[in-house]
């Protein structure tokens, strides 16, 4: 079936003038196609036909239109929309609307349809009412816009953000949005929102956190002092096991803890910092790496902390609740950014041997303690850990790390 329209500002008004003559086939087309009552000639030349595929063979397409949209000496312009789905349910799957432009005959007339388009360019579902939206002016301005449909808007406002269409950098705005209108505010507090968007700045701040302790900790002037700076307000970097950082540094009278950390179980870890500008982490004595006497001095100051503690242990428990008769610690030193001597995985395999000797206490570098962060935050961002604590399952027995007692941070 062929429709013959008038382009013009009133086209529901036009549209009574225009005459349907013909019902054809539609691989048929001849200049007689579409006839005109009462329009003139320049209304004519100025007329678009559109086209409804009745007869249809792929059982997939449901509808077919055709938009002609010029017809020249050089070409033939067409806009197509077509509808996929189920012809026995009536479901419709998909839509997909293309523009196409075929050159016209090298000799004779008509144009080259049996050849592929010079150009095709084509949108589907969602994509169509997006372009419909920018030729209605329903984009006035430069921004995000948020398609809404049977969804409330904070909802859609929240998938846009999880799906990355809205930055995080652009969150503190779509809060401006919501604080300004209390019943969207309450439709995101009845929903998962408040934790998804809360999540969302927390792994930012954490990021942002994380590189400052990468700044300060490459600086070679940086002191222990730097470094404590950033790790008191951050004790998260230590991992997800600890539940809080502990006020009260010193526990006995001769010793002053760097972070003291308290495990879910109320025992205690002590975290001890040295610089990260060591050039000599490790020394080479006879035939393998050791580590330098710095190291063992750091291990040894954490062995006494622990031994103090010890004997301190009922007054301590009775007086602030804190476990010292399972405590533990970890030494956090130097980094193979400042290290010559060695490779960095010559230094690793060195701190691990030292390590196997200990007990109770364990030797890190500032580098092993960022990339263990790094990659906590790596998985929550992908949301590997959030998928998995949503199923339904008998939570795993986690297992024991099998080099040292570092196993990079867990987020809980």
């Amino acid at each position: 079936m062929i429709v013959s329209a008038v382009e013009s500002n009133g086209f529901a008004s036009q549209i009574d003038r225009l005459s349907l003559v013909c019902r054809q086939p539609a691989i048929q087309r001849s200049a007689a196609d579409v006839a005109f009552r009462a329009v003139d000639r320049t209304a004519a030349e100025r007329a678009f036909r559109v086209r409804v595929a009745e007869d249809i063979s792929n059982p997939k397409v449901l509808s077919a239109e055709t938009l002609e949209v010029k017809k020249g000496p050089q070409a033939w312009k067409a806009a197509k929309l077509r509808t996929y789905g189920d012809r026995d349910t009536g479901e419709i799957r998909k839509r997909e609307f293309s523009v196409e432009q075929y050159a016209a005959k090298l000799w004779g007339a008509g144009y080259r349809f049996d050849e592929k388009p010079e150009r095709r360019w084509y949108c589907e579902d969602a994509e169509i009412d997006a372009l419909l939206a920018f030729l209605n002016g329903a984009m006035p301005s430069t921004g995000t816009y948020i398609r809404v449909d049977d969804v409330s808007l904070p909802e859609a406002m929240l998938e846009s953000i999880h799906t990355g269409d809205l930055s995080l950098d652009r969150v503190a705005e779509v809060i401006k949005t919501l604080a300004s209108a209390p019943g969207l505010v309450d439709q995101l507090i009845d929903s998962e929102g408040i934790a998804l968007l809360s999540g969302l700045f927390e792994i930012r701040r954490q990021h942002k956190a994380l590189g400052n302790l990468r700044a300060v900790v490459e600086n070679p002037r940086s002191t222990e002092h730097d470094i404590q700076k950033v790790l008191d307000d951050n004790w998260w970097i230590f991992g997800g096991h600890f539940i809080r950082k502990e006020d009260r540094r010193r526990l006995t009278v001769l010793d002053i803890i760097d972070i003291p950390l308290i495990r879910a179980d109320g025992s205690l870890h002590i975290v001890e910092l040295k610089q990260a500008n060591v050039p000599q982490l490790v020394e080479k004595p006879r035939k393998h790496l050791i580590v330098s006497g710095k190291v063992h001095e750091a291990a040894m100051q954490c062995v006494n902390y622990l031994r103090s503690l010890d004997h301190k242990r009922d007054s301590i428990w009775t007086d602030f609740q804190i476990d010292c008769s399972r405590a533990t610690a970890v030494v956090v030193i130097g980094h193979p950014l400042f290290v010559k001597d060695c490779t960095e995985r010559e230094l690793a395999e060195a701190l691990r041997t030292y390590n196997a000797a200990l007990n109770r206490v364990e030797v890190i570098t500032y580098k092993d303690l960022i990339d263990g962060a790094a990659r906590a935050l790596s998985a929550v961002a992908s949301g590997e850990l959030v998928e998995a604590t949503r199923q339904d399952e008998e939570p795993a027995v986690e297992e024991e790390p099998t080099e040292g007692m570092w196993n990079g941070p867990s987020v809980q």
